[in-house]
């Protein structure tokens, strides 16, 4: 037997029940806004509460149309179980940014995330009630009292919306500039996010693509040629580094090899789909536009023009577009299980040196390194040296020493995979060699209630009062006001003797530099120019982190 309500009734349920259990992220936000619990505040508070029930009523009975509705809501219950499960776990905002580091992540990526409390969440908050609709019988009147009542219904639901806007106007005013709130409304924010990546994706004019560095000459004056890895870390912060005065010994093995650690650089997104095109690029930071970076050649193609031998090598799941133009290969599905472990770059390393041709070459490995949230994945089993590790991807169930001790374990293993580099590059005396190591971002690990990355910036989620003041938008760009957990990266560096010789580098000077000086992601598209002698009027010294202690 199936239970009977009329459809009237349905939305306005269901409207209550999307708005209390699919937004309680939404409403503790709200709450956040009036500590004081005055009759205005309370008022106005009660008011929005009002206000986002009549809009997702009048949304809701748009679309309850006979044998397509439950259908509809059912996808919906589905899709909002999933966003509000990555708002209540994670802290994650599915904004623009967010979106497309959706759109481009990978399977093994992907099912990282899934475990039992998701699948508990899904199906309770999800699955289950899609299954209830399913045997629920939905009585309509008959079509033209059906259009009529609908009509009304949606009139009613505006007119109670626009009643309690106009009576608090000041302050809804101020709500719908904020950013945050418009950006968690679950699932409207998603289906607009959405929306819109979709429309810019397919439909706005792509910028013609710009050719840059044309003039490009290598003028190198070594003896013998230059071979420079490049090695992209992920999601690695570097206040986790012993190199950096970190009171944890996660570089035990790079530290006896005398490499020079800079201890402050920013990444310049804090998501890799931002971070990776930026770095190459000659855009930078302050300047970015992904539409703007991915249609302009990089500094990778210059070098190739310039004639360095340039390979990249993948093992996370992609370059983003930055290798599209030079020889590469991605090695992350080459491997049983969800992903390799970093160990499969170093044996591709070992495996292309004998193969180059006898040429200045960069050498890019990526590194799947300490990508969340499986972080016990990234290291096997024997460099476990960090315990009790946290062996799930429901972290936030792990207490704060676990969590910690899985995510060092993760930078421990980078850095031995980047000594077995330097130990290799060392025995091959027929090249001058040198390797530049940074991330790409850096990782929340539960500070302020925040996991991962990809966060908006702290001083807003804190100051919810000056938030909802001002107004306020903001973008996935590292600044100033982004987590520090997420903006500050590694970079580490070593050079062989005769390279810095030859390159005339005075590493006392750099040493200097590393332990004092600001750098970011900026400086690697001109540093990579810089060391490998190549001119061109697209260099910039300034941003050359090797150029003040080069004697020129």
């Amino acid at each position: 037997m199936k239970w009977k309500i009329q459809s009237l009734f349905l939305t306005l349920w269901l409207s209550a029940y999307f708005f209390f259990v699919f937004n309680s992220e939404l409403q503790h936000y709200l709450i956040e806004l009036f500590p004081e619990s005055s009759t205005q505040n309370l008022l106005f508070l009660g008011s929005i509460y009002i206000v986002f029930i009549a809009l997702f009523n009048a949304f809701f009975t748009i679309f309850s149309i006979k044998t397509f509705e439950k259908y509809f809501f059912s996808v919906l219950f589905i899709i909002s179980s999933i966003i509000s499960y990555m708002a209540y776990r994670y802290q994650i905002i599915v904004d623009n940014f967010m979106m497309a580091n959706i759109m481009q992540t990978h399977y093994a990526e992907a099912v990282a995330y899934l475990n039992i409390d998701f699948f508990m969440w899904l199906t309770f908050l999800g699955l289950l009630p899609s299954a209830i609709l399913f045997k629920i019988n939905i009585v309509h009147f008959s079509l033209m009292k059906d259009i009529v009542s609908k009509i009304m219904v949606f009139i009613v639901s505006c007119l109670v919306t626009a009643i309690l806007f106009f009576s608090f106007y000041d302050d809804h005013i101020k709500l719908s500039k904020n950013y945050f709130v418009s950006q968690i409304v679950v699932p409207f924010s998603q289906i607009y996010t959405a929306s819109q990546y979709v429309i810019q994706t397919f439909t706005l004019k792509k910028p013609t693509f710009k050719t840059i560095g044309m003039d490009a000459e290598q003028n190198s004056k070594t003896e013998k040629k230059t071979l420079f890895i490049l090695v992209i870390g992920e999601a690695a912060r570097g206040m986790n580094y012993e190199l950096n005065g970190y009171d944890r010994p996660t570089n035990q093995y790079t530290k006896s090899l005398n490499p020079l650690s800079f201890k402050n650089v920013q990444a310049c997104g804090i998501s890799t789909s931002v971070s990776i095109p930026c770095m190459f690029s000659k855009i930078g930071k302050k300047e970015y536009s992904p539409q703007e970076v991915i249609a302009q050649e990089n500094v990778l193609d210059i070098l190739q023009r310039a004639g360095v031998q340039v390979f990249w090598i993948d093992n996370d799941g992609g370059c983003k577009g930055v290798c599209r133009r030079i020889p590469s290969v991605d090695l992350s599905s080459t491997c049983s299980g969800e992903v390799c472990f970093d160990q499969v770059l170093l044996d591709a390393m070992i495996q292309k040196i004998p193969s180059l041709e006898p040429k200045d070459t960069l050498l890019v490995l990526h590194l799947i390194g300490s990508h969340g949230p499986r972080y016990y994945k990234r290291y096997p089993s024997e460099h476990r040296y960090f315990e009790p590790d946290c062996r799930r991807s429901d972290i936030y169930h792990c207490d704060r020493e676990a969590l910690l001790n899985t995510y060092d374990n993760t930078i421990l293993y980078t850095d031995y995979l980047l000594s077995k580099m330097i130990e290799s590059l060392e025995a091959h005396g027929d090249w001058e060699t040198m390797l530049l190591y940074i991330s790409d971002h850096g990782e929340s690990l539960g500070e302020n209630g925040w996991y991962f990355h990809g966060t908006p910036p702290l001083n807003e989620m804190k100051n919810p009062l000056k938030l909802y003041a001002e107004g306020s938008s903001f973008k996935r760009i590292a600044g100033e006001n982004t987590p520090k957990e997420q903006i500050q990266v590694p970079l580490i560096v070593w050079f062989s003797e005769e390279l810095s010789r030859s390159k005339k580098v005075d590493l006392g000077c750099l040493k200097q530099q590393a332990k004092t000086g600001a750098f970011s992601h900026d400086y690697l598209f001109h540093s990579l120019l810089g060391i490998m002698d190549v001119s061109t009027e697209d260099y910039n010294p300034e941003l050359d982190m090797f150029f003040a202690c080069r004697v020129q």
